[in-house]
């Protein structure tokens, strides 16, 4: 179960953006009105298209990558690249973390992969486009 709350910023039509995290701890200690405190943010050029997060790990696509970063700190885990990712958000990308599996659903196809380092279980093509993952 994850311990943040996220958020993203969007300029110039969403080509710039920022995700930013919060520690839920932090929210729920901020009694003064004001903005709690920032866990860690990520500034990219490319709109951030799917987001999902487990205890120790957040997981977003952003252009035609698949990221991985830390919970506690937002350090890189992993980053990989996949030619499947429409180069527009015409189509929906889907991410489902489940038992130390990411599950990336975009076009046509379904991945799997293992989140601690992105090693590739399993990969299927359906025969059309997939307007919501299944799980």
């Amino acid at each position: 179960e994850s311990q943040l709350i996220f958020a993203r910023t969007s300029e110039i039509l969403g080509l710039a953006s920022e995700l930013i995290a919060w520690r839920i701890a932090d929210v729920k200690a901020s009694t003064s009105g004001g903005a709690p405190p920032l866990a860690w943010k990520k500034h990219t050029m490319e709109m951030v298209m799917a987001l999902t997060c487990g205890r120790d790990a957040a997981f977003a696509r952003i252009g035609g990558t698949i990221f991985a970063w830390a919970t506690t700190d937002g350090k890189i885990l992993w980053q990989r690249q996949e030619d499947i990712l429409p180069k527009l958000p015409t189509l929906p990308t889907h991410l489902l973390l489940r038992d130390g599996v990411l599950f990336i659903a975009s076009a046509n196809s379904v991945l799997a992969w293992s989140s601690s380092d992105s090693l590739e279980k399993f990969r299927v093509e359906t025969g059309g486009s997939l307007v919501r993952f299944p799980f």
